[in-house]
Parts: structure tokens; C-alpha cells; sequence
């Protein structure tokens, strides 16, 4: 059974092997990222638990059972993000 989960530090890993074993099929649809999206993805991944935590981002993984990463979900720069948060 697939469970959509709150993006979280440990999912990195997994959301990394995703990206990169769809990656010519995210080219084909988008712009590729390039090779500098995937070297600085800690960096990236990183980042955007500090914009989830400052209520200005919301992101989720759709996770598989084994713990693969078989999809995601972004809502960014969310309007009144901030004073409109829920604290959990």
C-alpha cells in the first residue's frame, strides 16, 4: 500500500533514487535539471525542510511499502502561509 507522507530528513535517499532513475522522463516532459540539481540535492533536500518548518512550503513523498519513493508533491510559496499555519 502506497501512504503519502510529510516530507521528512530521512526520506533524502530515497527521493534522490527516484530522481535520478526518472530522470529522462522529467527531461522529456520539463526542462532538464541538470547534473548540479542532483550534486547539490542534500543541499536542496535541506532546504526545503526549513521552508516547510517556516510555513512557506508544503511537501510530500508518496512512499511504497519497501520505503521507495514513488512520487512527490510540492505547494510553494504558499500566500499567508505563516499566519494562516497549523501548528502540528
Amino acid at each position: 500500500m502506497l501512504e503519502l507522507q510529510r516530507l521528512r530528513v530521512d526520506h533524502a535517499a530515497a527521493i534522490l533514487d527516484f530522481e535520478l532513475a526518472n530522470r529522462n522522463y522529467f527531461a522529456a516532459s520539463i526542462s532538464d535539471r541538470g547534473d548540479e540539481f542532483y550534486e547539490r540535492f542534500t543541499e536542496r533536500h535541506r532546504a526545503l525542510l526549513a521552508d516547510q518548518q517556516a510555513g512557506v512550503g508544503a511537501y510530500h513523498v508518496l512512499v511504497a511499502e519497501d520505503g521507495s519513493v514513488v512520487g512527490a508533491s510540492t505547494c510553494a510559496s504558499l500566500p499567508n502561509a505563516r499566519q494562516n499555519s497549523v501548528t502540528e
